[in-house]
This record gives C-alpha cells, structure tokens and sequence, in this order.
C-alpha cells in the first residue's frame, strides 16, 4: 500500500509541476509557446492552472490527511467536468478552439479520476487496516 500512495503521490506532483509550467508559460508566452499551442480557450487554461495547484496540494495531503487528498482530487474532477461543458457551450457558439484542446482536457479528466479513485481506494485499504489492529 505504502508504494501505491507513493506511485500517486509522484504522479500528482509531476502532473501537478508540468501544468503548472506549461500554463504559466502560455500565459506569460514564455519560450515562444503560443505560437507552439496555436489558438487557446483563456478559461480551460486558468482552469488547468487550478488544477495543477490542486494536484500539488492533494500530493501533499496523502502523507497524513488523505481525506483532503480525496477531497481536492473531487473539486479538481468537478472542476474539470464544469470546464468541459463549458467548453462545449464555447464551441457550440463558435469559438475558436484546436482539437487537441477538446482531447487534452478529457484526458486530464481520465487523469484525475483515476486518481481519485486510487486515493479512495488506499483511504479504504487503510481504514481496514487500522479496524483490523485495534
């Protein structure tokens, strides 16, 4: 169990550091990346950029409140479920918008229910644990 919440962990961390990054250095067009990314939806990035602070906080919060963990994860799923209809209203009504901006935000969805499902997964392989050594 201890591996699993570290394998979460480090994958919350890295996915929570490289959206941080990328967002910010599209935000501030840092190394010329606009131009890489080509048209972007301004309120799917301030959302991933949400995102990648929550990732950060609930990577933190499995070491000993991972309840919080679960909880953030929930928000950041929320958060991205509102985020994509919300994008397909924008589309819908004509925005502009590139394709991989649509796959992008389903797989950081994927993403982060997987994640919480594990983080719920090892709170309940824990709550046994502990009821079983009382």
């Amino acid at each position: 169990m201890k591996s699993l919440k570290l394998t979460l962990s480090v994958l919350l961390t890295l996915a929570g550091i490289g959206t941080i990054f990328l967002t910010l250095s599209l935000l501030l067009n840092l190394f010329g990346i606009r131009e890489w990314q080509g048209v972007f939806v301004h309120f799917v990035v301030y959302a991933n950029l949400l995102c990648g602070i929550i990732y950060l906080l609930a990577a933190y919060g499995l070491r000993n409140q991972i309840q919080k963990s679960i909880d953030s994860l929930l928000l950041a799923l929320v958060l991205l479920f509102i985020v994509f209809i919300g994008l397909q209203i924008f589309i819908s009504h004509g925005g502009l918008y590139e394709t991989k901006t649509v796959n992008g935000l389903i797989f950081r969805i994927a993403f982060t229910a997987i994640m919480y499902g594990t983080a719920v997964y090892i709170s309940k392989k824990e709550s046994l644990k502990f009821s079983h050594t009382e």
